[in-house]
């Protein structure tokens, strides 16, 4: 890494992390200095980079939109998927209860990391979440979309809010547009009362917030030093391969991260 002129918190062959938006499956990037967060010497290279988007849009959902108390109960959607397991994580760390959706697969994974697991493919989880907790969760996360929002709204308690991050039904053309998913949300959010939606989206969140995306990332670097998240990853591949990552993400095949190594490190893992 070369540092520019005035940049005094960073070294050259520092490692740094940094939300690059796009040009991230490049070798070579031109950033500015005060976006880079320093990237602890004994983390994995692996490891800190998920960081950055997965543990971060994680992070922040609990933390900055929800503001979660301790020993609160939540539910996630797709718990052995990336973001769903580092919910999980840092959930746990922050003594919630938390119940995860997802194939039976998963289910060893995510009981493994300290949630309860919903299939989803043999459970009703508004029926499931009925039972555990006839007053509902206090919060739902939720990157679904379409009839699932209405359904995850179901099983949120008074004062419970569920927090919007994608709208994977629209991406797969199963249902409308995630536009119109995300206007229907806030439709039913504004016409009920004691119960209330976000959404959200992390490239505009740190474009509004960037003192507290440095800040997030900081924390979650610390706590991966200390060996309290690991994030779950289930391939290193090649940045040559990045085709077939893709093709496994849309397959939903995939427990946890995918994670893409530049050809120099790829030779080492």
């Amino acid at each position: 890494m070369n540092s520019g002129e005035g940049v005094t918190h960073l070294q050259v062959g520092q490692r740094i992390a940094e939300l690059t938006v796009t040009g991230a499956y490049s070798e070579y990037l031109c950033i500015p200095a005060a976006n880079c967060v320093p990237v602890p010497e004994t983390v994995d290279a692996s490891e800190a980079v998920s960081m950055v988007l997965t543990y971060m849009t994680a992070y922040q959902m609990l933390h900055r939109i929800a503001k979660v108390k301790r020993g609160a109960r939540i539910l996630v959607h797709g718990a052995g998927g990336a973001v769903g397991t580092a919910l999980i994580q840092l959930g746990a760390l922050h003594g919630l209860e938390i119940y995860g959706t997802a194939s039976a697969k998963s289910g060893e994974l995510i009981s493994s990391l300290g949630g309860i697991h919903i299939d989803y493919q043999t459970e009703d989880f508004v029926y499931r979440i009925e039972n555990l907790d006839p007053k509902g969760v206090d919060v739902v996360f939720d990157a679904i979309g379409g009839a699932n929002f209405k359904r995850s709204f179901q099983c949120l308690r008074n004062g419970g809010i569920l927090v919007a991050y994608g709208s994977y039904n629209s991406a797969i053309g199963k249902e409308g547009s995630a536009m119109l998913s995300y206007t229907t949300l806030m439709i039913r959010s504004s016409l009920t009362p004691g119960k209330s939606a976000s959404i959200y989206s992390i490239v505009p969140f740190k474009e509004k917030h960037p003192d507290w995306f440095a800040d997030d990332l900081k924390e979650l670097m610390h706590l991966l030093e200390q060996g309290k998240i690991k994030p779950v990853i289930s391939k290193k591949l090649s940045l040559t391969d990045a085709a077939k990552a893709h093709q496994l993400l849309e397959a939903r095949g995939v427990n946890g991260k995918i994670v893409l190594l530049a050809n120099e490190l790829s030779s080492i893992n």
